[in-house]
């Protein structure tokens, strides 16, 4: 058996990247910090398509595809320039486009998540404990290519960072 050194947990380091018009990912651009314990990935099983047969067995059972949602919280802070501004724009929670997003996590080598396109909206919600948050929720769209998931999980690197490739590694 392989010897653990590091799970996808801890301290995460989000980014996300803006489609253009030409239907490409445009400039990855990194998230403030995401506040603890808010990053999930929550899943919603496909329907189930059964086809009964006299007797009450089943011939075939099918699944449709599984449908995701990502949510995380930022918090409005003071930051060195100023306040901090929300990281992606809305109008009343409505995000207009499609995004990208990757998640990585502090565990060198362990498997982050790249969510390739989704449709993003926004919550704000406050409290005097703690003060204003934006609880941004991704709906993972279908991939584009119709073999491949739309959403992988593989080792990421910094996306923002020019001297390295995002692509997973080797």
């Amino acid at each position: 058996m392989a010897e653990v050194t590091g799970l996808s947990w801890g301290a995460i380091k989000g980014y996300f990247s803006k489609y253009g018009a030409n239907g490409a990912e445009g400039a990855w651009t990194k998230l403030p910090n995401i506040v603890e314990g808010t990053l999930a990935l929550n899943t919603e099983k496909g329907d189930k398509m059964e086809a009964p047969i006299e007797g009450g067995q089943n011939e075939y059972v099918q699944y449709k595809k599984s449908t995701f949602t990502m949510e995380f919280e930022i918090r409005a802070a003071v930051e060195t320039g100023g306040l901090r501004e929300k990281p992606i724009k809305d109008i009343d929670g409505v995000v207009d486009g499609v995004y990208a997003f990757k998640f990585i996590p502090e565990s060198e080598g362990s498997r982050g998540i790249y969510v390739k396109r989704c449709a993003v909206s926004v919550e704000e919600t406050y409290s005097s404990e703690d003060g204003i948050r934006w609880k941004y929720t991704l709906d993972v769209l279908a991939s584009s290519d119709t073999t491949k998931s739309s959403i992988e999980y593989e080792h990421y690197t910094d996306p923002t960072d020019e001297s390295s490739s995002s692509a997973p590694a080797a």
